[in-house]
């Protein structure tokens, strides 16, 4: 590649090897702390979540104080989507594909929606949103078409029914 690369990956691997026990710890809370707030906000999404356009809902505010809050929202949805992908990557600690997920509701972007329900609509995410949701006395979140607790048992049911 060339010198520049081979001297930058010598540099963090010596930062690296140096400051081992810092990122350790950092590492072990950071993944703490994303388990704890990304079931806080799995508990709060609302059970019709993927049923209602959330969009319109929102109260009359000034066109500037609106205008701020979507551009906080939207920055904050790209950082906790760039986190979800660095937890994703294996041997980093995390639910990566979950808070890739709340990430997305954060943002507003065209065909939105329709990857949300794409990614939570998966059998094995949609077992784990709704797990964290019963754990917390929540009930299972309603997907479009009346699936309501297991895309998966639902196309199997659907399926064996034809």
């Amino acid at each position: 590649m060339g010198d520049w690369f081979t001297e930058l990956v010598s540099a963090l691997t010596v930062w690296a090897s140096a400051n081992a026990v810092w990122i350790v710890i950092l590492s072990v809370a950071y993944f703490v702390v994303s388990l704890l707030v990304i079931r806080y906000l799995i508990v709060r999404i609302p059970t019709d979540y993927f049923l209602d356009a959330h969009g319109a809902q929102q109260a009359e505010r000034h066109p500037l104080v609106s205008a701020g809050v979507r551009v906080a929202k939207n920055l904050i949805g790209i950082i906790v989507i760039i986190v979800g992908l660095v937890m994703s990557v294996p041997g980093i600690a995390g639910q990566g594909v979950l808070t890739i997920l709340l990430g997305l509701s954060l943002t507003d972007f065209p065909g939105k929606r329709r990857l949300e329900l794409r990614i939570a609509s998966q059998p094995i995410i949609f077992r784990a949103i709704n797990g964290i949701r019963e754990k917390a006395g929540k009930p299972p979140l309603l997907m479009p078409g009346g699936r309501g607790t297991d895309p998966g048992r639902d196309r199997a049911d659907s399926s064996s029914n034809a």
